[in-house]
């Protein structure tokens, strides 16, 4: 089995995380909507940034969901299962690229990123903000040479 799933299903997430939030009284900005993304196009919602050092502008991927009014910001992260890695650690993650971004986001914005990581062999949904899952991070976990992604103990 693939952690990957559809994109059609990471975008049923969404939407059903979106409402949940909605029908709790927190109400949502999706940011895909401002750069395009859809279930045709699938890409993750981008903002462009300069770069100070370089002068030049750099694409910054942004969290799915924006919670007005407050403007913290949530990633859903949809994933098959978590997989156990190198047969030890049961773990989750996403793109360093991404977790670069998102911690861009909250310099820039002050405000927290919550990353909502959704689990459907588990069915389960666990997370939190970028500082409070941080003493989960395991980077020591790289499963092939130029791996880029971040790792978590299962949350």
């Amino acid at each position: 089995m693939s952690t990957l799933v559809p994109f059609a299903h990471a975008f049923a997430m969404e939407r059903a995380i979106r409402t949940f939030l909605a029908v709790k009284g927190v109400p949502t900005i999706p940011c895909n909507e401002f750069s395009g993304r859809n279930e045709a196009h699938q890409q993750a919602p981008t903002t462009f940034l300069l770069n100070e050092a370089s002068g030049m502008f750099e694409r910054m991927v942004l969290p799915d969901l924006i919670r007005f009014p407050s403007f913290h910001a949530v990633e859903i992260k949809t994933q098959g299962y978590a997989p156990f890695m190198w047969r030890k650690h049961r773990t989750t993650g996403f793109q360093r690229r991404h977790y670069r971004h998102y911690r861009k986001y909250e310099a820039e914005s002050a405000r927290a990123v919550e990353i909502a990581f959704v689990h459907l062999v588990e069915d389960e949904i666990r997370g939190g903000t970028l500082d409070a899952i941080e003493s989960a991070k395991t980077d020591d976990l790289n499963p092939r040479p130029g791996h880029s992604d971040v790792f978590y103990d299962y949350l």
